[in-house]
């Protein structure tokens, strides 16, 4: 994905002619994309009206899963922040572990609450029935 079409979906709305606003819905499977880069679960996605998203995010999971019972290799996003950090600064000292691990954790919650305020706020600019004219 883009960033230019990441930036469309965030803000709800993409370029139109004269400076016009267009609204954009995000597909079910690019926002479900979306949701697990930056950690947001499948509940957090209903519960902003995006089943469908939910739906997808769900499938995923469920071949990541399967996926990781034949295979241990992890994405980042299945990595615990003090793991990551040990990773990312092997060679740090005890506090600046904790503190990068802080760093890590603190993103990761900026990074979901951010997520779900822009998907609710692109929920509320629709209406039942309207899918298929905003569809991404």
């Amino acid at each position: 994905m883009s960033s230019g079409w990441w930036q469309h979906v965030e803000n709800g709305y993409k370029p139109g002619p004269d400076r016009s606003r267009l609204p954009v819905r995000a597909a079910a499977d690019t926002l479900a994309h979306m949701a697990q880069v930056v950690g947001v679960t499948a509940d957090q996605l209903a519960a902003v009206d995006r089943g469908d998203a939910a739906e997808v995010l769900r499938g995923m999971q469920t071949a990541a899963a399967e996926r990781t019972e034949q295979s241990p290799a992890a994405t980042v996003s299945d990595v615990k922040d003090e793991e990551l950090a040990e990773i990312l600064g092997p060679d740090l000292s005890a506090a600046a572990k904790a503190q990068l691990t802080a760093g890590i954790s603190e993103v990761r919650e900026r990074n979901r609450r951010q997520f779900l305020i822009e998907v609710r706020a692109l929920a509320d600019n629709f209406s039942p029935g309207d899918e298929s004219r905003h569809a991404g």
